[in-house]
Order: structure tokens, then C-alpha cells, then sequence
């Protein structure tokens, strides 16, 4: 059937970390805060408040909220719930990852007031590392000093006190002790080096020693390529003017990221003698949010989007003006249910950053998702402009047609980009196999074949390629040899997908190889048990077996499944329904298949 920064092991380290209660979702800051009551004084700053209900119902408020993902709403109704005095402990416990989720860290602050530092919960953890993260970017030593000890080394502690420890000592300019703890770190957690082979980097950096900086940032790189860790070593070597050395860096990032315009934006930047003095690491709190950073980039990597919010929306606090931070709280707000929130970060990144252009497409993805799609058109057409985004953003418009099935609106974006490309390379497997995909769905075959084809002949063991080029052969009874063996070399590339393995199943039926076909299709509509067209093959299948009621159950599935918008396909399956497969099968197949078999 046709289908329609190397990670670090931190995650295993964060496993227990702290699930607390309420690990709730995030909002972007925004202008005005509701800080929570003060324990002692009891003054409340009335700004943006929500309607006040009885506590009962501001409780429930913020759990439907939480539900949604609006921490910044859950963290409004928290407060009122705080304010009136019902179950402080229990709200105030819940009401603190709402807070800093939501980027309210006014309120954050305020609420650890009401929390026993010394108890040993993760609440307690929470609101420590939030006083931490106020202290480094403070630069409040003597408090950074009294906390550190109140951070259990278990948990989330056990990655972050570590880091901690480090950049207070820096902050000490106690290098020696720095450096010890992170070699300690290593011994305790090899599969970490990586990371704090990069904190070393950042540590001889910030301290001026580019002969020890450089070694540690390459070895860095050696395990842990990301555009971010480039981009770190980039700007080192620009700021220290050794430009060569930085243009042959983001040339590597070009081989490496062929579809990201990044690399190209940047060099064209260096060739108009502009480079970035800006130290990454100007003081012990920028150490701490690339801590922080990696934390939530990992979580967010493996989808624990509610907890990634809180690392981010710290690292966020101590360096809002950090061009990847910001990208990173958008792109996780962006797999939430208030994906529209993430519209702020996006548009924060200013047009003079290297990061500009990323942030827009992004932005129009957005737009995209909230079905804004003039708005998102508009965005992408502007920044086709420049010929260096050009590619990518009208890419991104054929593909936003295609998912909307506009096959023939997205056929002439696809034919520009490839037209503009010199000597097709084997990265661009993808936009023939995209166009091929939308020739196919408009009727013309001849045009799909032939983009199927080139695609194959870029890279040919893409199981996707391979199953949509040998499924249409299959479906048209033609090259069924051929076919069968591409999807079977297709289904060894990806054995747990459901498509290729139906569309095997398809091959063999269409070969009149029934009995054969059986363990495929049956498989595939275990794994995909609501597709229309597995179901609909299923049920032929049945049916050429003699297994008619069994067939009559697929066509019923695939019939309730069927796309609303497909009145070919209801009226083809309701066919079936009333009269059966009225062609002698066997007869039919023997005849349309093409190999002769």
C-alpha cells in the first residue's frame, strides 16, 4: 500500500527525576504576571486575574488548564485557589511547576516561600533549583552557596548538582576544583562526555585559553553533532578571528545538514566581514543555562515535552536574549496543545540573527497547524526572496498543499525547486519522491513513474520510494515480478511497517498467489486495524478464497473508514458489498499479470 546534536543518555538519568504532580506545561511569557500571595505580608498584585469561582472550581480550572497544556491560565487559577486559603500546601505543591512552566518566575519565587527547603520531596528540589537558577543569574554567590547543599544528588540532581557545582566554582574562579568535578562526572557517567567535554570547552573559553578551549570543543563535536554545538564552536573561532577555520566548520554543517539553510546564512555572513564578538559563556549563569538547555533538549527529544518546559523555561530566564533557547521554548510549545503560544518565541528571534529565517519557517509551520494557511503562505513567499531560503520555503509550501491533498497546487512549487537544482544529489531523493506522490494522486501516472524512478535512482533503498513505485506497479498488474521483489527489499528495510508489509500481501494477490498473500494482509490489519484500503484488500482476498462473510466484514471496516471526501472509493467498496467481485479473480489476474507467471 502507498504510504501516505546526537542524543545523550541524560534521560536514563532523569527517569526519576522529578514526575511530580503537577509537571504541567508551559506558556510564553507575557507582559503582566499574577504573583501569588506573599506569606508574610499577604499582599497580591492584582494584574491579569481569571474570574473568581469557589476554590473547588478554581482548583478544577487549573486541572482542565493543565489538560490543555495553558500553564500560564492553570497558574492564574492556582493563585486564586492559594488565595483563599484552601489546601495551601496541597495547591501551592502543584501551583509551583505550573508557575515556572508558564515563565512566571515572579510567581515562582513567591511560592517557594511557602515550601520547606529542607524536605525531602521532589516540590522541595523544584523550588530549590528555581532559587539557584534566580541566585546564578544574580550572580548572588553567598545564596548560591547556602542552596547547593539543599540539592540532593539523586534524580534530576544527580546530572544538575554536578553543573551546578561547577559554574559556582567558576564564578569562584576556582578553575582546578571545576575541572575536578566534571572528571569525576565523567568516571561516574561515561556516556556523558559529550556534555562535559563541552562544559570544559566552555570553561577554558570563559576564561580566555583558546589552546585548551579548542582541543575540548573539537573532541566535544566528535560524538555530539548538533547545529547548536557547531554553531558554539563557529562563533569561538570568529571571536578569536580564526575565520578559516570557522567557514570550513559550518561547510562541514552544510554535508551534514544538507536540508537546513543555516550553514549557507551563516557563510554568507562571514563573507560580508561580519562575525559575532559576543562571548557564549560571559558568566557562570550562561554555563548554567547550557546546562539547562541540554536537559530540555533531551526530554524534548524523547516527547517529555511537560518536563523539557521547565528546564527550558529556566535556561530561558537566565539568558532570554539566547537566540537558541528561544527557538527551543517554540518548538516545544509547538507539540503542545497550545501550540499557538509557541508564536511569540518564533517571532522574538530578530532579523539580523542567523537564526531569523529558521524561526519564520517554524512560525508558518504554526500557522499551518492552526489552518492559517494565507498567513503561512505569506511568511514562506516572503522569505523565497532571498535565493539562500528560497528552497526550502517553497518546499515547505508544496508540502503544506500536499498534506492538505492540493496535489496539482503543489506540483508547480516542487517543479521550481527542482529546476533550480544544477546536479540532483542523493539528498534529493525526497522532493522527486514528493512530486512523484503528487503526479500519482492527480492522475498522471507517466509524470509519477518517472519522478518514482529518478527518486530510486538517487537512493535506492528508501522503503518508502520502493513500496510506492512497486505498490502502483502491483495495483496496475504491471512488473508484478519486479514489484514483488522491490517491496519485499522494502519490507526488509522496515519490517514493522504496516503499509509495505499490505502492500506485499497486494503483490502476491495480485499474482494470484492467494494462499501467500494471507499472513501479510492479516498482519497488516492487525497493525493498522482502521485503513480503508488494508481492510478493502483484505476483504478481496477473502473473498477470491471463498471466505465471503469474512470479506463482507473487511469491505464493512473499510467502508466505515474510508475518507468522507472519497466518493469513488465508498461507492467502489459498496459495490463489492452489494454484489461481491463479480470478475472470475483468478482469470483476471492471470491475465493482467504481465510477467507471464
Amino acid at each position: 500500500m502507498a504510504q501516505k546534536y546526537a542524543k545523550l543518555t541524560v534521560a536514563a538519568l532523569l527517569a526519576t527525576t522529578m514526575l511530580m504532580t503537577a509537571c504541567d506545561q508551559a506558556k510564553p511569557p507575557q507582559d503582566e504576571h499574577v504573583p501569588v500571595k506573599q506569606s508574610a505580608s499577604e499582599k497580591i498584585e492584582k494584574k491579569r486575574i481569571p474570574i473568581t469561582m469557589s476554590p473547588a472550581g478554581n482548583y478544577l480550572a487549573a486541572r482542565f488548564a493543565i489538560a490543555s497544556d495553558d500553564l500560564k491560565v492553570a497558574s492564574d487559577f492556582y493563585s486564586l485557589s492559594i488565595r483563599s486559603g484552601a489546601d495551601r500546601d496541597y495547591m501551592t505543591e502543584r501551583a509551583l511547576p505550573a508557575a515556572i512552566g508558564a515563565g512566571d518566575f515572579d510567581m515562582a519565587l513567591e511560592l517557594t516561600k511557602d515550601i520547606d527547603l529542607k524536605n525531602p520531596t521532589a516540590t522541595s528540589q523544584l523550588a530549590v533549583t528555581v532559587l539557584l537558577v534566580d541566585a546564578f543569574k544574580k550572580n548572588d554567590q553567598a545564596k548560591i552557596d547556602e542552596l547547593l547543599p539543599l540539592l540532593r544528588n539523586d534524580g534530576f540532581g544527580r546530572l544538575l548538582l554536578p553543573l551546578l557545582q561547577v559554574w559556582s566554582k567558576i564564578g569562584k574562579d576556582d578553575v582546578a576544583s571545576a575541572l575536578l568535578t566534571l572528571d569525576t562526572l565523567d568516571k561516574e557517567y561515561p556516556s556523558l562526555r559529550p556534555l562535559i567535554e563541552m562544559h570544559k570547552a566552555l570553561i577554558y573559553d570563559y576564561k580566555n585559553d583558546v589552546a585548551k578551549a579548542e582541543p575540548f570543543y573539537l573532541t566535544g563535536l566528535d560524538s555530539r553533532v548538533s547545529v547548536r554545538s557547531i554553531y558554539i564552536v563557529g562563533q569561538f573561532y570568529e571571536r578569536h578571528n580564526q575565520i578559516d577555520k570557522a567557514k570550513k566548520l559550518y561547510q562541514e554543517l552544510q554535508v551534514k545538514l544538507p536540508g537546513s539553510p543555516l550553514p549557507s546564512l551563516v557563510l554568507e555572513r562571514l563573507e560580508k566581514g561580519k562575525t559575532i564578538q559576543t562571548p557564549f559563556v560571559a558568566k557562570p549563569k550562561d554555563g548554567v543555562a547550557a546546562a539547562l538547555y541540554d536537559v530540555a533538549t533531551v526530554l524534548h527529544q524523547e516527547n517529555s515535552s511537560r518536563l523539557a518546559i521547565l528546564y527550558a523555561q529556566m535556561a530561558h530566564y537566565l539568558t532570554p536574549n539566547d537566540d537558541f533557547t528561544t527557538m527551543l521554548m517554540g518548538d516545544i510549545l509547538s507539540d503542545t496543545d497550545v501550540a499557538s503560544q509557541s508564536e511569540g518565541y518564533f517571532k522574538a528571534i530578530s532579523t539580523d540573527s542567523d537564526l531569523y529565517s529558521l524561526a519564520q519557517l517554524r512560525l508558518a509551520q504554526v500557522y499551518e497547524t492552526h489552518q492559517d494557511f494565507a498567513k503561512a503562505e505569506g511568511i514562506l513567499m516572503e522569505l523565497a526572496r532571498n535565493p539562500l531560503i528560497k528552497r526550502q520555503a517553497l518546499n515547505q509550501i508544496a508540502d503544506m498543499y500536499r498534506g492538505r491533498e492540493k496535489f496539482a497546487e503543489a506540483i508547480p512549487y516542487y517543479t521550481t525547486v527542482i529546476n533550480n537544482i544544477e546536479t540532483p544529489q542523493d539528498t534529493d531523493w525526497a522532493l522527486f519522491y514528493a512530486r512523484g506522490i503528487s503526479y500519482e494522486r492527480t492522475g498522471d501516472w507517466v509524470s509519477a513513474e518517472a519522478d518514482l524512478k529518478k527518486s530510486l535512482e538517487l537512493s535506492p533503498n528508501q522503503p518508502e520510494v520502493l513500496n510506492y513505485l512497486a505498490y502502483s506497479w502491483a495495483d496496475h498488474g504491471q512488473n508484478l515480478d519486479q514489484a514483488l521483489d522491490m517491496l519485499e527489499k522494502a519490507l526488509a528495510g522496515a519490517p514493522q511497517d504496516p503499509y509495505i508489509t499490505d502492500s506485499v500481501g497486494w503483490a502476491l494477490y495480485k499474482k494470484g498467489r492467494f494462499e501467500d498473500a494471507i499472513p501479510y494482509l492479516e498482519i497488516a490489519a492487525q497493525q493498522l486495524p482502521d485503513d480503508a484500503t488494508i481492510n478493502d484488500h483484505l476483504g478481496d482476498l477473502y473473498w477470491s478464497l471463498d471466505r465471503k462473510l469474512e470479506a463482507q466484514f473487511q469491505w464493512e471496516r473499510a467502508l466505515k473508514f474510508v475518507s468522507k471526501n472519497d466518493e469513488a472509493a465508498k461507492n467502489k467498496i459498496q459495490n463489492k458489498l452489494d454484489n461481491g467481485l463479480q470478475a472470475d479473480i483468478k482469470k483476471e489476474l492471470k491475465t493482467t499479470n504481465k510477467d507471464g507467471e
